[in-house]
């Protein structure tokens, strides 16, 4: 091995940069196994809409089908895989998700909607038990890699043959034909990963090229939720970064001039913000109005426990022009579908993602901890964070990972032992 010359004479072995890369580097550009990526390429088509405002209230058609043989073919890939990595998959976040699929089927028993409810629930806990099968498979960071890249290729393809709908003032999607929030989050998850990738470890040309197109592709959703979360966990992860690399840091001095002079002498960002006009009810105040009719619902004390089950995505809206809404936040939603009991499930899942992520070294707790935040805020004003969706792939995956990978620490790394390994102390440096 090459030696250099250490400034006391001493002859030290010279260390190539692979030596530098941490053992947590994701990336949608990273090799994975095909296997793999097969398994969450299946996992994001089966959750992803194939169809607008169209919500499950029974039955069977051929979308339905179709998206429970293509859920049912990405478990049996999980479940063939060969090669376990053996990591610890912590059960208390698995136990979390079985109990809030519970509480909302006893709710929806009471109220009448159990069937819709369950068969819900059923694919809610098959996607959550795929994250956990591939979690337990392979290595972490190559499972939020293959997550990240299915993400990537089905927001690209939806976006690029969806491009005509940019005429009506928002990208929607062609094939398949999601609404633009969809292809937002599809977007923003392999972009906050490149950003924090490009500021932790480094770019290549794919992330340079990749980034610039992501960050188009978010704005002309029109999700204004979308941007502002993917524009706070940017700012989060620079600030808590120790070290940002020249090139971040010159993209930053010319982008903030850029972004004023483009909002003084356009009105790009008024045209943004305004997006819809006074009379879209997706605004903020046609959510409060959804929101305050969500919790005066009188279903009375097992109602208010258990929710009506995860079947009731709207809501009736008394005294307005429009006589439903759909509930646009996932805790109004965990309110109406599981109660009071659900509220605090989710709350304790959120919790316990938050105390993983933190226990993380800096740079994996950056990638942990953004991607937790984004989805975190998005759920306050967009529903999601606990269906069978994208939002929830990427929550569920970051609850168990980074839960998975901090007991896999504790158990090889006991707190207060002297023998810490050198890549563990090159990441807290």
């Amino acid at each position: 091995m090459p030696t250099a010359t250490h400034p006391r004479g001493r002859q030290q072995p010279m260390r190539s940069p692979a030596e530098f890369i941490p053992d947590f580097a994701p990336s949608p550009f990273l090799k994975t196994s095909p296997r793999l990526q097969i398994a969450c390429l299946l996992l994001v088509i089966s959750v992803v809409p194939w169809r607008q405002n169209v919500y499950y209230s029974g039955g069977a058609d051929i979308v339905v089908v179709a998206k429970a043989v293509v859920l049912a073919l990405s478990a049996a890939v999980a479940i063939t895989t060969r090669r376990p990595a053996r990591l610890p998959i912590p059960v208390l976040p698995l136990a979390i998700l079985i109990a809030y699929i519970f509480v909302s089927l006893i709710g929806a028993t009471v109220l009448g909607s159990n069937f819709a409810s369950a068969v819900l629930g059923f694919r809610l806990l098959i996607a959550g038990t795929v994250v956990a099968i591939l979690l337990w498979s392979h290595r972490t960071e190559h499972v939020v890699s293959a997550i990240t890249l299915s993400m990537l290729l089905i927001g690209s393809v939806a976006a690029i043959t969806g491009i005509s709908t940019l005429a009506s003032g928002r990208l929607s999607g062609g094939i398949p034909p999601v609404a633009p929030n969809e292809i937002a989050i599809l977007c923003s998850v392999p972009f906050i990963v490149l950003v924090w990738r490009s500021i932790s470890i480094g770019a290549g040309w794919p992330e340079l090229v990749s980034l610039p197109i992501l960050a188009a592709t978010i704005y002309a959703t029109g999700s204004r939720t979308g941007v502002m979360a993917v524009a706070v966990v940017v700012v989060m992860t620079l600030l808590r970064s120790r070290r940002i690399p020249i090139p971040i840091i010159m993209t930053i001095l010319l982008g903030i001039p850029t972004l004023v002079l483009i909002a003084v002498s356009t009105s790009a960002l008024t045209n943004f913000a305004e997006r819809g006009g006074t009379e879209n009810i997706q605004s903020l105040s046609s959510r409060t109005i959804a929101w305050s009719a969500a919790f005066d619902s009188d279903n009375g004390l097992l109602g208010k426990l258990f929710g009506a089950g995860l079947a009731q995505k709207m809501i009736p809206v008394p005294g307005q022009y429009w006589s439903t809404q759909k509930l646009d936040s996932t805790w109004v939603s965990a309110y109406i579908q599981a109660g009071w009991l659900g509220l605090a499930l989710l709350t304790l899942l959120v919790v316990l993602g938050i105390l993983a992520a933190l226990g993380a070294p800096r740079p994996e707790s950056n990638l942990w901890m953004a991607l937790l935040v984004f989805v975190v805020a998005r759920s306050l004003l967009e529903s999601g964070m606990l269906d069978a969706s994208s939002g929830f792939l990427i929550f569920f995956t970051v609850v168990l990972g980074a839960s998975s990978r901090r007991l896999d620490r504790l158990k090889t790394e006991p707190i207060g032992s002297p023998e810490v390994s050198i890549q563990t102390m090159r990441w807290m440096a």
